[in-house]
């Protein structure tokens, strides 16, 4: 292995380094340790996962947790590269056949809607609650209020999915994931160019969640959109879309060229796992 490798190894590990993190994961660690101790051996009760296979071990041949920890998080690290693969390698076949059978399932499952609403920006102000949404719809006179989503048929056949055949579930997850975006990318694609016939122009999109515009103006954008008679779309009490696979967003369009706002890596919920922020290119720039 080379030294140039082993600087990028290191500097990914070291790049969210902070001694609060590390506090934090030895408070965690402990609670679990503490929990697995006092509570599951002394009861006898196992647990699922990686932890409930700790358990039975130890229980069954008596082998100590903390040789069999690293041991079986370093067999979970060598099964996911095996069969995911990572960037920059090749697909094993294993897995490309499984993105064959998740994309001829979504092709027999679908059935995309989406949903429209051009309002003006005067008017938005019950939704925007937060300084992110208020910056990226800067300079705006309306917003457009977009919705998407797969359908139902989608979310039950991730539910047999995951019942019958994990890593196919998974992979099916991953495959849904990407053709709604794709679906979202269409539409925004569509107004766009819809605008721009009228000689206006659209920010990206930036939905509920996003930076410090919270997820609990979701229920309230759904109904203003009307999500639920012109694409199925609800939005359940903890904020939840459903079908599961959906999307809703809002972007700002004005008489003059608008950007928006991203909203950053301080407040994404990938922060600590996106791999273009740890290699310097983060989608904010």
């Amino acid at each position: 292995m080379n030294r140039e490798r082993l600087r990028r190894w290191r500097e990914m590990l070291l790049s969210d380094f902070s001694w609060k993190r590390l506090g934090l994961i030895l408070l965690g660690t402990a609670i679990a340790s503490f929990g697995m101790y006092n509570i599951h051996q002394q009861t006898n009760i196992t647990e699922g996962g990686v932890l409930g296979l700790l358990l039975l071990l130890n229980h069954w041949f008596g082998v100590s947790p903390a040789i069999l920890t690293p041991i079986l998080d370093l067999a979970c690290y060598a099964l996911a590269l095996r069969y995911l693969g990572g960037a920059g390698k090749e697909v094993p076949p294993a897995v490309d056949a499984l993105l064959d059978k998740a994309a001829a399932e979504l092709w027999r499952t679908a059935a995309p809607r989406a949903a429209v609403r051009r309002v003006s920006a005067d008017k938005l102000a019950p939704l925007l609650t937060g300084r992110d949404i208020a910056a990226h719809l800067k300079g705006c006179d309306e917003g457009l209020l977009l919705a998407v989503t797969l359908g139902a048929g989608v979310d039950s056949a991730l539910r047999r999915a995951m019942a019958t055949d994990m890593a196919y579930g998974v992979v099916l997850d991953a495959a849904a994931s990407t053709l709604v975006e794709q679906l979202a990318d269409a539409l925004e694609a569509e107004q766009r160019a819809l605008l721009e016939s009228e000689g206006r122009y659209l920010t990206g999109r930036f939905s509920p969640g996003y930076g410090d515009w919270p997820i609990t103006v979701q229920p309230a954008f759904v109904q203003w959109l009307d999500a639920g008679r012109q694409a199925g779309i609800c939005s359940t009490a903890s904020c939840v879309l459903t079908p599961g696979k959906s999307i809703t967003a809002l972007c700002g369009a004005a008489d003059h060229p608008v950007k928006g706002k991203l909203a950053g890596c301080a407040t994404c919920a990938l922060r600590d796992t996106c791999t273009k922020r740890k290699e310097g290119k983060p989608c904010a720039q």
